[in-house]
Protein backbone atom coordinates (compact mmCIF):
# COMPACT_ATOMS: atom_id res chain seq x y z
CA UNK A 1 0.00 0.00 0.00
CA UNK A 2 1.06 3.58 0.36
CA UNK A 3 4.61 4.06 1.54
CA UNK A 4 4.76 5.20 5.13
CA UNK A 5 8.47 5.44 5.64
CA UNK A 6 9.17 8.89 7.04
CA UNK A 7 7.89 11.72 9.17
CA UNK A 8 8.72 15.38 8.72
CA UNK A 9 8.19 18.16 11.25
CA UNK A 10 5.42 20.69 10.86
CA UNK A 11 6.24 23.56 8.50
CA UNK A 12 5.61 26.11 11.22
CA UNK A 13 8.67 27.13 13.25
CA UNK A 14 8.52 28.20 16.93
CA UNK A 15 8.60 31.93 17.73
CA UNK A 16 11.42 33.40 19.76
CA UNK A 17 10.89 33.73 23.50
CA UNK A 18 8.97 31.61 25.99
CA UNK A 19 5.77 29.96 24.89
CA UNK A 20 3.17 27.96 26.71
CA UNK A 21 1.55 26.55 23.56
CA UNK A 22 1.80 22.84 22.87
CA UNK A 23 4.27 22.05 20.06
CA UNK A 24 2.61 20.93 16.86
CA UNK A 25 2.86 17.18 16.37
CA UNK A 26 4.87 15.83 13.44
CA UNK A 27 3.04 15.82 10.13
CA UNK A 28 2.88 12.36 8.56
CA UNK A 29 4.54 12.25 5.16
CA UNK A 30 4.18 9.67 2.41
CA UNK A 31 7.67 8.74 1.24
CA UNK A 32 7.55 7.54 -2.35
CA UNK A 33 10.12 5.05 -3.62
CA UNK A 34 11.02 6.08 -7.21
CA UNK A 35 11.38 2.40 -8.12
CA UNK A 36 7.70 1.72 -7.39
CA UNK A 37 4.44 2.57 -9.15
CA UNK A 38 1.68 3.88 -6.88
CA UNK A 39 -2.06 4.27 -7.23
CA UNK A 40 -3.87 6.84 -5.04
CA UNK A 41 -6.64 5.36 -2.84
CA UNK A 42 -10.04 5.37 -4.50
CA UNK A 43 -13.62 4.26 -3.99
CA UNK A 44 -14.62 1.02 -5.66
CA UNK A 45 -17.77 -1.09 -5.67
CA UNK A 46 -17.01 -4.76 -6.11
CA UNK A 47 -19.80 -6.57 -7.89
CA UNK A 48 -20.08 -10.25 -8.75
CA UNK A 49 -22.68 -12.88 -9.47
CA UNK A 50 -22.72 -15.79 -7.04
CA UNK A 51 -20.48 -18.58 -8.28
CA UNK A 52 -21.65 -22.17 -8.16
CA UNK A 53 -19.47 -23.02 -5.17
CA UNK A 54 -21.04 -20.12 -3.27
CA UNK A 55 -24.64 -21.32 -3.55
CA UNK A 56 -26.52 -22.23 -0.35
CA UNK A 57 -23.78 -20.88 1.93
CA UNK A 58 -24.13 -18.21 4.63
CA UNK A 59 -22.62 -14.92 3.48
CA UNK A 60 -20.35 -14.56 6.55
CA UNK A 61 -19.00 -18.08 6.17
CA UNK A 62 -18.56 -17.53 2.45
CA UNK A 63 -16.62 -14.27 2.52
CA UNK A 64 -14.48 -15.25 5.53
CA UNK A 65 -13.55 -18.53 3.84
CA UNK A 66 -13.12 -17.39 0.24
CA UNK A 67 -11.33 -14.14 1.15
CA UNK A 68 -8.72 -13.77 3.88
CA UNK A 69 -7.69 -10.14 3.44
CA UNK A 70 -9.32 -9.10 6.72
CA UNK A 71 -10.07 -10.59 10.11
CA UNK A 72 -13.26 -12.45 10.95
CA UNK A 73 -14.22 -9.67 13.32
CA UNK A 74 -13.94 -7.15 10.50
CA UNK A 75 -16.24 -9.20 8.27
CA UNK A 76 -18.80 -9.57 11.05
CA UNK A 77 -18.73 -5.87 11.74
CA UNK A 78 -18.80 -4.86 8.07
CA UNK A 79 -21.82 -7.04 7.36
CA UNK A 80 -23.64 -5.68 10.38
CA UNK A 81 -22.79 -2.14 9.30
CA UNK A 82 -24.25 -2.61 5.83
CA UNK A 83 -21.31 -2.30 3.44
CA UNK A 84 -22.31 -5.49 1.62
CA UNK A 85 -25.53 -5.99 -0.31
CA UNK A 86 -27.22 -8.98 -1.94
CA UNK A 87 -29.44 -7.97 -4.85
CA UNK A 88 -29.37 -4.37 -3.61
CA UNK A 89 -30.46 -5.19 -0.04
CA UNK A 90 -28.22 -5.03 3.01
CA UNK A 91 -26.68 -8.44 3.71
CA UNK A 92 -26.82 -9.95 7.19
CA UNK A 93 -24.20 -12.43 8.45
CA UNK A 94 -26.61 -15.37 8.27
CA UNK A 95 -28.11 -14.63 4.84
CA UNK A 96 -27.93 -17.54 2.40
CA UNK A 97 -26.42 -16.91 -1.03
CA UNK A 98 -28.51 -18.37 -3.85
CA UNK A 99 -28.08 -19.01 -7.55
CA UNK A 100 -28.57 -15.74 -9.43
CA UNK A 101 -27.68 -13.46 -6.50
CA UNK A 102 -25.61 -10.36 -7.18
CA UNK A 103 -23.25 -9.48 -4.35
CA UNK A 104 -21.84 -5.96 -4.05
CA UNK A 105 -19.38 -4.50 -1.60
CA UNK A 106 -18.19 -0.89 -1.51
CA UNK A 107 -14.66 -0.22 -0.29
CA UNK A 108 -12.13 2.57 -0.14
CA UNK A 109 -9.38 0.74 -1.96
CA UNK A 110 -5.66 0.88 -1.18
CA UNK A 111 -3.66 -0.98 -3.80
CA UNK A 112 -0.12 -2.21 -3.10
CA UNK A 113 2.58 -0.59 -5.21
CA UNK A 114 4.31 -2.56 -7.97
CA UNK A 115 7.87 -2.42 -9.19
CA UNK A 116 9.28 -1.65 -12.61
CA UNK A 117 7.61 -0.23 -15.70
CA UNK A 118 5.39 -2.01 -18.19
CA UNK A 119 6.90 -1.66 -21.68
CA UNK A 120 5.50 -2.27 -25.16
CA UNK A 121 8.47 -3.79 -27.01
CA UNK A 122 6.81 -4.50 -30.38
CA UNK A 123 6.32 -2.07 -33.23
CA UNK A 124 4.09 -1.23 -36.16
CA UNK A 125 4.76 -4.56 -37.87
CA UNK A 126 3.17 -6.50 -35.02
CA UNK A 127 0.40 -3.96 -34.56
CA UNK A 128 -0.59 -4.42 -38.20
CA UNK A 129 -1.09 -8.09 -37.31
CA UNK A 130 -3.26 -7.12 -34.35
CA UNK A 131 -0.53 -8.14 -31.92
CA UNK A 132 1.36 -6.34 -29.17
CA UNK A 133 4.38 -7.74 -27.33
CA UNK A 134 4.67 -6.47 -23.76
CA UNK A 135 7.41 -6.66 -21.13
CA UNK A 136 5.81 -7.33 -17.75
CA UNK A 137 7.81 -6.57 -14.59
CA UNK A 138 7.74 -8.96 -11.68
CA UNK A 139 5.13 -7.97 -9.04
CA UNK A 140 2.53 -6.84 -11.64
CA UNK A 141 -0.45 -9.22 -11.93
CA UNK A 142 -1.79 -9.77 -15.45
CA UNK A 143 -5.46 -9.49 -14.49
CA UNK A 144 -7.10 -7.64 -11.63
CA UNK A 145 -7.10 -9.94 -8.62
CA UNK A 146 -7.10 -9.64 -4.85
CA UNK A 147 -5.87 -6.19 -3.84
CA UNK A 148 -4.78 -5.29 -7.38
CA UNK A 149 -6.89 -3.52 -9.99
CA UNK A 150 -5.35 -0.35 -11.44
CA UNK A 151 -1.89 -1.82 -10.86
CA UNK A 152 -2.68 -4.86 -13.03
CA UNK A 153 -1.13 -5.24 -16.48
CA UNK A 154 -4.44 -4.92 -18.30
CA UNK A 155 -5.39 -1.68 -16.55
CA UNK A 156 -1.89 -0.22 -16.95
CA UNK A 157 -2.02 -0.87 -20.70
CA UNK A 158 -5.38 0.88 -20.83
CA UNK A 159 -4.46 3.88 -18.68
CA UNK A 160 -0.82 4.44 -19.68
CA UNK A 161 -0.86 3.34 -23.33
CA UNK A 162 -4.43 4.10 -24.39
CA UNK A 163 -5.12 0.49 -25.42
CA UNK A 164 -8.85 0.23 -24.82
CA UNK A 165 -9.48 -3.26 -26.21
CA UNK A 166 -6.80 -5.82 -25.43
CA UNK A 167 -6.87 -9.58 -25.02
CA UNK A 168 -4.11 -11.47 -23.25
CA UNK A 169 -2.93 -14.61 -24.99
CA UNK A 170 -0.56 -16.10 -22.42
CA UNK A 171 -0.32 -15.46 -18.70
CA UNK A 172 2.49 -15.09 -16.22
CA UNK A 173 2.48 -15.36 -12.45
CA UNK A 174 2.43 -12.00 -10.66
CA UNK A 175 5.99 -12.52 -9.39
CA UNK A 176 7.32 -13.62 -12.81
CA UNK A 177 8.75 -11.07 -15.26
CA UNK A 178 9.08 -11.27 -19.01
CA UNK A 179 7.38 -11.15 -22.38
CA UNK A 180 3.67 -11.47 -22.96
CA UNK A 181 1.63 -11.56 -26.15
CA UNK A 182 -1.44 -9.33 -26.26
CA UNK A 183 -3.97 -9.27 -29.10
CA UNK A 184 -6.01 -6.22 -30.09
CA UNK A 185 -9.04 -8.21 -31.30
CA UNK A 186 -10.83 -11.23 -29.90
CA UNK A 187 -10.44 -13.12 -33.16
CA UNK A 188 -6.67 -12.63 -33.14
CA UNK A 189 -6.54 -13.70 -29.51
CA UNK A 190 -8.41 -16.91 -30.34
CA UNK A 191 -5.96 -17.68 -33.16
CA UNK A 192 -2.93 -17.20 -30.91
CA UNK A 193 -4.48 -19.11 -28.03
CA UNK A 194 -5.05 -22.01 -30.40
CA UNK A 195 -1.34 -22.00 -31.27
CA UNK A 196 -0.49 -22.21 -27.57
CA UNK A 197 -3.05 -24.98 -26.98
CA UNK A 198 -1.71 -27.01 -29.91
CA UNK A 199 1.86 -26.61 -28.62
CA UNK A 200 2.91 -24.63 -31.71
CA UNK A 201 4.50 -21.88 -29.62
CA UNK A 202 8.00 -22.45 -28.28
CA UNK A 203 8.27 -20.89 -24.81
CA UNK A 204 11.66 -20.31 -23.22
CA UNK A 205 12.29 -19.04 -19.70
CA UNK A 206 15.31 -18.22 -17.56
CA UNK A 207 15.49 -19.10 -13.87
CA UNK A 208 18.03 -18.96 -11.07
CA UNK A 209 17.69 -21.89 -8.69
CA UNK A 210 19.20 -22.93 -5.38
CA UNK A 211 21.97 -25.51 -5.64
CA UNK A 212 24.20 -26.94 -8.34
CA UNK A 213 21.86 -28.19 -11.05
CA UNK A 214 23.09 -31.15 -13.17
CA UNK A 215 24.87 -30.21 -16.40
CA UNK A 216 22.90 -32.62 -18.58
CA UNK A 217 19.45 -31.81 -19.94
CA UNK A 218 16.70 -32.79 -17.50
CA UNK A 219 13.08 -33.52 -18.42
CA UNK A 220 10.31 -33.87 -15.84
CA UNK A 221 6.75 -34.98 -16.59
CA UNK A 222 5.05 -35.05 -13.19
CA UNK A 223 1.32 -34.11 -13.16
CA UNK A 224 0.35 -30.92 -11.32
CA UNK A 225 -2.73 -30.12 -9.20
CA UNK A 226 -3.90 -26.93 -7.48
CA UNK A 227 -4.91 -27.85 -3.93
CA UNK A 228 -5.53 -24.42 -2.40
CA UNK A 229 -7.14 -21.57 -4.34
CA UNK A 230 -6.40 -18.83 -1.80
CA UNK A 231 -2.65 -19.44 -1.79
CA UNK A 232 -2.56 -20.66 -5.40
CA UNK A 233 -0.70 -23.71 -4.11
CA UNK A 234 0.21 -26.38 -6.67
CA UNK A 235 1.74 -29.79 -5.94
CA UNK A 236 2.75 -32.88 -7.85
CA UNK A 237 -0.21 -35.26 -7.60
CA UNK A 238 -1.35 -38.30 -9.62
CA UNK A 239 -4.77 -36.66 -10.07
CA UNK A 240 -3.18 -33.56 -11.59
CA UNK A 241 -2.92 -32.43 -15.20
CA UNK A 242 -0.13 -33.78 -17.42
CA UNK A 243 2.85 -31.40 -17.33
CA UNK A 244 6.24 -31.52 -19.06
CA UNK A 245 9.23 -29.21 -18.57
CA UNK A 246 12.77 -29.44 -19.99
CA UNK A 247 15.69 -27.83 -18.09
CA UNK A 248 19.26 -27.10 -19.21
CA UNK A 249 21.90 -25.53 -16.97
CA UNK A 250 23.55 -22.40 -18.35
CA UNK A 251 25.88 -21.55 -15.49
CA UNK A 252 26.67 -22.27 -11.85
CA UNK A 253 27.86 -19.76 -9.23
CA UNK A 254 29.76 -21.45 -6.36
CA UNK A 255 29.71 -18.28 -4.26
CA UNK A 256 25.92 -18.11 -4.00
CA UNK A 257 25.53 -21.86 -4.69
CA UNK A 258 22.93 -21.12 -7.37
CA UNK A 259 22.46 -22.13 -11.00
CA UNK A 260 20.98 -20.29 -13.98
CA UNK A 261 18.75 -22.52 -16.10
CA UNK A 262 17.13 -22.45 -19.53
CA UNK A 263 13.56 -23.73 -19.07
CA UNK A 264 11.18 -25.00 -21.76
CA UNK A 265 7.65 -25.74 -20.52
CA UNK A 266 5.93 -28.00 -23.03
CA UNK A 267 2.60 -27.51 -21.29
CA UNK A 268 1.12 -24.42 -19.63
CA UNK A 269 0.11 -25.27 -16.07
CA UNK A 270 -0.07 -22.85 -13.15
CA UNK A 271 3.32 -22.58 -11.38
CA UNK A 272 4.61 -25.39 -13.64
CA UNK A 273 8.29 -24.39 -13.73
CA UNK A 274 8.35 -23.46 -10.04
CA UNK A 275 6.80 -26.73 -8.83
CA UNK A 276 8.81 -28.97 -11.16
CA UNK A 277 12.02 -27.31 -9.97
CA UNK A 278 11.01 -27.79 -6.34
CA UNK A 279 10.19 -31.46 -7.03
CA UNK A 280 13.68 -31.93 -8.48
CA UNK A 281 15.20 -30.37 -5.36
CA UNK A 282 16.30 -27.10 -7.00
CA UNK A 283 13.64 -24.49 -6.19
CA UNK A 284 13.88 -20.95 -7.54
CA UNK A 285 16.34 -19.26 -5.24
CA UNK A 286 14.03 -16.53 -3.94
CA UNK A 287 10.63 -18.22 -4.32
CA UNK A 288 8.54 -17.18 -1.28
CA UNK A 289 6.19 -20.16 -1.63
CA UNK A 290 8.13 -23.13 -2.97
CA UNK A 291 11.39 -22.39 -1.19
CA UNK A 292 10.21 -21.75 2.35
CA UNK A 293 12.16 -24.10 4.61
CA UNK A 294 9.85 -23.41 7.56
CA UNK A 295 6.90 -24.55 5.42
CA UNK A 296 8.16 -27.57 3.46
CA UNK A 297 10.46 -29.12 6.03
CA UNK A 298 13.91 -30.60 5.69
CA UNK A 299 13.41 -32.01 2.19
CA UNK A 300 11.93 -28.73 0.93
CA UNK A 301 9.32 -30.49 -1.19
CA UNK A 302 11.88 -32.56 -3.11
CA UNK A 303 10.21 -35.68 -4.46
CA UNK A 304 6.74 -34.41 -3.60
CA UNK A 305 4.66 -34.57 -0.42
CA UNK A 306 2.71 -37.26 1.41
CA UNK A 307 -0.71 -37.99 -0.10
CA UNK A 308 -2.51 -40.08 2.57
CA UNK A 309 -5.73 -38.15 3.40
CA UNK A 310 -6.64 -36.99 6.89
CA UNK A 311 -9.59 -35.14 8.44
CA UNK A 312 -7.59 -33.36 11.16
CA UNK A 313 -7.58 -29.58 11.06
CA UNK A 314 -6.17 -26.79 13.24
CA UNK A 315 -6.98 -23.07 12.95
CA UNK A 316 -4.55 -20.26 12.22
CA UNK A 317 -3.32 -18.15 15.12
CA UNK A 318 -2.35 -14.52 15.41
CA UNK A 319 1.31 -13.94 14.42
CA UNK A 320 3.55 -13.30 17.42
CA UNK A 321 4.71 -9.94 16.06
CA UNK A 322 1.12 -8.82 15.72
CA UNK A 323 0.43 -10.04 19.23
CA UNK A 324 3.29 -7.94 20.58
CA UNK A 325 2.07 -4.95 18.62
CA UNK A 326 -1.31 -5.31 20.24
CA UNK A 327 0.16 -5.78 23.74
CA UNK A 328 -1.32 -9.25 24.07
CA UNK A 329 0.33 -12.05 25.97
CA UNK A 330 1.72 -14.63 23.53
CA UNK A 331 0.18 -17.56 25.32
CA UNK A 332 -3.19 -15.83 25.11
CA UNK A 333 -2.71 -15.06 21.41
CA UNK A 334 -2.14 -18.73 20.65
CA UNK A 335 -5.60 -19.48 21.98
CA UNK A 336 -7.20 -16.92 19.70
CA UNK A 337 -8.39 -17.44 16.17
CA UNK A 338 -8.04 -14.70 13.55
CA UNK A 339 -7.47 -12.05 16.20
CA UNK A 340 -10.72 -12.69 18.11
CA UNK A 341 -11.13 -12.90 21.85
CA UNK A 342 -13.18 -15.68 23.40
CA UNK A 343 -16.36 -13.66 23.00
CA UNK A 344 -15.64 -12.42 19.49
CA UNK A 345 -14.16 -9.09 20.67
CA UNK A 346 -10.43 -8.41 20.53
CA UNK A 347 -9.30 -7.46 24.03
CA UNK A 348 -6.24 -6.12 25.76
CA UNK A 349 -5.88 -9.20 27.94
CA UNK A 350 -7.90 -7.84 30.87
CA UNK A 351 -11.31 -8.17 29.24
CA UNK A 352 -11.35 -4.59 27.94
CA UNK A 353 -11.88 -4.30 24.15
CA UNK A 354 -8.76 -2.83 22.58
CA UNK A 355 -10.92 -0.98 20.09
CA UNK A 356 -12.28 1.07 22.94
CA UNK A 357 -8.99 1.68 24.75
CA UNK A 358 -7.62 3.57 21.76
CA UNK A 359 -8.05 6.37 22.37
CA UNK A 360 -11.01 6.31 24.78
CA UNK A 361 -11.72 4.20 27.86
CA UNK A 362 -14.72 1.91 27.37
CA UNK A 363 -17.93 2.33 29.23
CA UNK A 364 -18.75 -0.40 31.79
CA UNK A 365 -21.31 -2.02 29.48
CA UNK A 366 -18.61 -2.43 26.83
CA UNK A 367 -16.35 -4.58 28.98
CA UNK A 368 -16.21 -8.13 27.64
CA UNK A 369 -15.33 -11.44 29.25
CA UNK A 370 -12.76 -13.85 27.85
CA UNK A 371 -14.37 -16.77 29.61
CA UNK A 372 -17.23 -17.24 27.14
CA UNK A 373 -16.92 -19.29 23.91
CA UNK A 374 -16.90 -17.50 20.55
CA UNK A 375 -20.40 -16.40 19.47
CA UNK A 376 -20.54 -15.35 15.82
CA UNK A 377 -23.16 -12.85 14.74
CA UNK A 378 -25.89 -14.70 12.85
CA UNK A 379 -29.03 -13.86 10.96
CA UNK A 380 -31.34 -13.95 13.95
CA UNK A 381 -29.47 -11.15 15.71
CA UNK A 382 -31.28 -7.83 15.97
CA UNK A 383 -29.17 -5.09 14.42
CA UNK A 384 -29.57 -1.40 15.18
CA UNK A 385 -30.59 0.94 12.38
CA UNK A 386 -27.66 1.68 10.08
CA UNK A 387 -28.10 5.41 10.53
CA UNK A 388 -28.23 5.36 14.33
CA UNK A 389 -25.19 7.42 15.44
CA UNK A 390 -25.45 6.18 19.01
CA UNK A 391 -24.23 2.70 18.07
CA UNK A 392 -20.72 1.48 17.45
CA UNK A 393 -18.89 -1.81 16.96
CA UNK A 394 -18.82 -3.11 20.50
CA UNK A 395 -22.53 -2.43 20.88
CA UNK A 396 -23.60 -4.59 17.92
CA UNK A 397 -25.65 -7.32 19.61
CA UNK A 398 -24.89 -10.99 19.19
CA UNK A 399 -27.00 -14.11 19.53
CA UNK A 400 -27.78 -15.36 22.99
CA UNK A 401 -26.93 -18.97 22.15
CA UNK A 402 -23.54 -20.01 20.93
CA UNK A 403 -23.52 -20.86 17.24
CA UNK A 404 -21.27 -23.34 15.49
CA UNK A 405 -17.79 -22.07 14.80
CA UNK A 406 -17.08 -20.95 11.26
CA UNK A 407 -14.71 -23.05 9.10
CA UNK A 408 -12.02 -20.40 9.38
CA UNK A 409 -12.19 -20.61 13.16
CA UNK A 410 -11.63 -24.36 13.21
CA UNK A 411 -9.30 -24.76 10.24
CA UNK A 412 -11.98 -26.64 8.28
CA UNK A 413 -11.66 -24.13 5.44
CA UNK A 414 -8.32 -25.73 4.56
CA UNK A 415 -9.06 -28.09 1.74
CA UNK A 416 -12.48 -26.75 0.81
CA UNK A 417 -11.16 -25.72 -2.61
CA UNK A 418 -9.11 -28.87 -3.15
CA UNK A 419 -10.41 -31.38 -5.71
CA UNK A 420 -8.87 -34.24 -3.70
CA UNK A 421 -8.69 -35.11 0.04
CA UNK A 422 -5.57 -33.63 1.62
CA UNK A 423 -2.85 -35.29 3.64
CA UNK A 424 -1.72 -34.00 7.01
CA UNK A 425 1.46 -32.68 5.37
CA UNK A 426 -0.52 -30.80 2.71
CA UNK A 427 -2.78 -29.32 5.38
CA UNK A 428 0.20 -28.19 7.45
CA UNK A 429 1.85 -26.63 4.37
CA UNK A 430 -1.29 -24.64 3.53
CA UNK A 431 -1.68 -23.52 7.15
CA UNK A 432 1.98 -22.49 7.37
CA UNK A 433 1.79 -20.52 4.12
CA UNK A 434 -1.34 -18.72 5.31
CA UNK A 435 0.28 -17.90 8.64
CA UNK A 436 3.41 -16.69 6.84
CA UNK A 437 1.32 -14.43 4.61
CA UNK A 438 -0.47 -13.05 7.66
CA UNK A 439 2.88 -12.31 9.26
CA UNK A 440 4.76 -10.94 6.26
CA UNK A 441 2.16 -9.14 4.17
CA UNK A 442 -1.16 -8.71 5.91
CA UNK A 443 -0.18 -7.44 9.33
CA UNK A 444 -2.76 -4.67 9.00
CA UNK A 445 -5.67 -7.08 9.05
CA UNK A 446 -4.82 -7.94 12.65
CA UNK A 447 -5.15 -4.27 13.53
CA UNK A 448 -8.05 -3.10 11.40
CA UNK A 449 -10.62 -3.82 14.12
CA UNK A 450 -8.50 -2.30 16.86
CA UNK A 451 -7.61 1.27 16.00
CA UNK A 452 -10.19 4.01 15.54
CA UNK A 453 -13.00 1.48 15.67
CA UNK A 454 -15.60 3.99 16.83
CA UNK A 455 -14.80 6.43 14.02
CA UNK A 456 -14.67 3.57 11.54
CA UNK A 457 -18.07 2.45 12.73
CA UNK A 458 -19.52 5.87 12.01
CA UNK A 459 -17.88 5.76 8.58
CA UNK A 460 -19.32 2.36 7.76
CA UNK A 461 -22.78 3.58 8.76
CA UNK A 462 -22.51 6.56 6.45
CA UNK A 463 -21.70 9.06 9.20
CA UNK A 464 -18.19 9.88 8.05
CA UNK A 465 -16.62 10.52 4.65
CA UNK A 466 -18.77 8.05 2.73
CA UNK A 467 -20.40 10.95 0.91
CA UNK A 468 -17.22 11.24 -1.15
CA UNK A 469 -18.29 8.08 -2.94
CA UNK A 470 -21.47 9.67 -4.22
CA UNK A 471 -22.06 11.59 -7.38
CA UNK A 472 -24.61 12.37 -10.03
CA UNK A 473 -23.51 9.43 -12.14
CA UNK A 474 -24.36 6.79 -9.53
CA UNK A 475 -27.53 5.70 -7.80
CA UNK A 476 -27.78 5.99 -4.04
CA UNK A 477 -28.57 2.70 -2.33
CA UNK A 478 -28.92 3.04 1.41
CA UNK A 479 -25.89 4.93 2.70
CA UNK A 480 -23.54 4.00 -0.12
CA UNK A 481 -23.03 4.91 -3.73
CA UNK A 482 -23.10 1.77 -5.83
CA UNK A 483 -23.37 1.28 -9.54
CA UNK A 484 -23.92 -1.83 -11.63
CA UNK A 485 -20.75 -2.64 -13.60
CA UNK A 486 -20.72 -2.09 -17.34
CA UNK A 487 -21.15 -5.23 -19.38
CA UNK A 488 -18.03 -6.51 -21.12
CA UNK A 489 -18.84 -9.54 -23.18
CA UNK A 490 -15.24 -10.05 -24.19
CA UNK A 491 -13.78 -10.00 -20.70
CA UNK A 492 -12.55 -13.17 -19.11
CA UNK A 493 -15.57 -14.11 -17.02
CA UNK A 494 -13.84 -16.14 -14.34
CA UNK A 495 -11.04 -13.64 -13.70
CA UNK A 496 -12.79 -10.33 -14.25
CA UNK A 497 -16.31 -10.80 -12.87
CA UNK A 498 -15.22 -10.00 -9.32
CA UNK A 499 -13.28 -6.98 -10.50
CA UNK A 500 -16.12 -5.29 -12.35
CA UNK A 501 -17.63 -2.36 -10.54
CA UNK A 502 -17.89 1.36 -10.35
CA UNK A 503 -14.99 3.62 -9.51
CA UNK A 504 -15.02 7.21 -8.48
CA UNK A 505 -13.35 9.18 -11.26
CA UNK A 506 -12.44 11.93 -8.84
CA UNK A 507 -9.48 11.04 -6.62
CA UNK A 508 -9.21 12.84 -3.31
CA UNK A 509 -6.02 14.38 -2.03
CA UNK A 510 -4.60 11.88 0.40
CA UNK A 511 -2.89 12.68 3.70
CA UNK A 512 -2.37 9.93 6.28
CA UNK A 513 -3.59 10.10 9.87
CA UNK A 514 -1.27 9.27 12.76
CA UNK A 515 -2.39 7.38 15.83
CA UNK A 516 -0.12 8.90 18.54
CA UNK A 517 -0.60 5.99 20.92
CA UNK A 518 0.92 3.47 18.52
CA UNK A 519 2.73 5.42 15.81
CA UNK A 520 0.54 3.66 13.27
CA UNK A 521 -0.61 5.58 10.20
CA UNK A 522 -4.18 5.29 8.97
CA UNK A 523 -6.24 6.33 6.01
CA UNK A 524 -8.22 9.44 7.08
CA UNK A 525 -11.16 8.33 4.92
CA UNK A 526 -11.69 4.65 5.73
CA UNK A 527 -9.42 4.35 8.81
CA UNK A 528 -7.56 1.34 7.41
CA UNK A 529 -4.01 0.90 8.77
CA UNK A 530 -1.49 1.65 6.02
CA UNK A 531 1.05 -0.96 5.00
CA UNK A 532 4.71 -0.01 4.82
CA UNK A 533 6.19 -0.32 1.34
CA UNK A 534 7.59 -3.71 0.39
CA UNK A 535 11.22 -3.77 -0.67
CA UNK A 536 11.48 -3.87 -4.49
CA UNK A 537 13.99 -6.73 -4.37
CA UNK A 538 11.38 -8.88 -2.61
CA UNK A 539 8.62 -8.18 -5.14
CA UNK A 540 9.71 -10.62 -7.87
CA UNK A 541 11.24 -14.05 -8.27
CA UNK A 542 14.15 -15.24 -10.43
CA UNK A 543 11.91 -16.47 -13.24
CA UNK A 544 11.68 -14.64 -16.56
CA UNK A 545 9.76 -15.32 -19.80
CA UNK A 546 12.69 -14.79 -22.16
CA UNK A 547 11.70 -15.86 -25.69
CA UNK A 548 8.58 -16.83 -27.67
CA UNK A 549 8.62 -18.37 -31.14
CA UNK A 550 5.28 -18.47 -32.97
CA UNK A 551 4.13 -18.99 -36.55
CA UNK A 552 4.39 -15.20 -36.99
CA UNK A 553 7.91 -14.72 -35.66
CA UNK A 554 10.23 -14.78 -32.66
CA UNK A 555 10.50 -12.26 -29.83
CA UNK A 556 13.29 -12.20 -27.27
CA UNK A 557 14.01 -9.91 -24.31
CA UNK A 558 17.30 -8.95 -22.74
CA UNK A 559 18.43 -11.15 -19.91
CA UNK A 560 17.65 -9.88 -16.42
CA UNK A 561 20.69 -8.89 -14.41
CA UNK A 562 20.23 -11.85 -12.08
CA UNK A 563 20.36 -14.25 -15.07
CA UNK A 564 23.85 -13.18 -16.13
CA UNK A 565 26.75 -15.36 -15.06
CA UNK A 566 27.83 -14.09 -11.66
CA UNK A 567 24.85 -11.73 -11.62
CA UNK A 568 23.31 -12.88 -8.35
CA UNK A 569 21.98 -9.76 -6.53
Amino acid sequence: MDAINAFSPSSSSPQAGPSTSTPAPPTPVLARDPRLRYVPPYWHAFSTMAKGRWWNREILELISTEFRDRSLEYYRFALAAGVTTINGKQARPGDIVRNGDRIQNVVHRHEPPVTGKVQVVSGEKELAKQLIVVMKPGSVPVHAAGRYYKNSLIEILKSDFGLDRIYTVNRLDRLTSGLMLVATTSQRANELCKQFAENKVKKEYLARVAGEFPEEETTISEPLLTIDRQMGLVVVHPSGKPSITVFQRLSYDPVSHTSVLHCQPKTGRTHQIRVHLQYLGFPIANDPIYRADNVWGREGGKGGIALTPTEERTPSVMPEEAARALHLKLEEARRRVDGLGGDGVLTAGDGVPLADTLPATPAPEEVASDAEPPIPVTSDAQFPPADDPSTHRSELPQTAAAAALLPRETGADIGLSSPVPLSSQAIQIIKSLRDQKDKDEDWARWRDVVFRARDAGRFLRGQGRAESASGSEVARRGHYALQDPPADADADADESEERKGSERPKEEEFHPMLDPATGTLFCPICYAPLHPDPKPERMYIFLHAWRYTTEEGCWESERPEWAEEGGMP
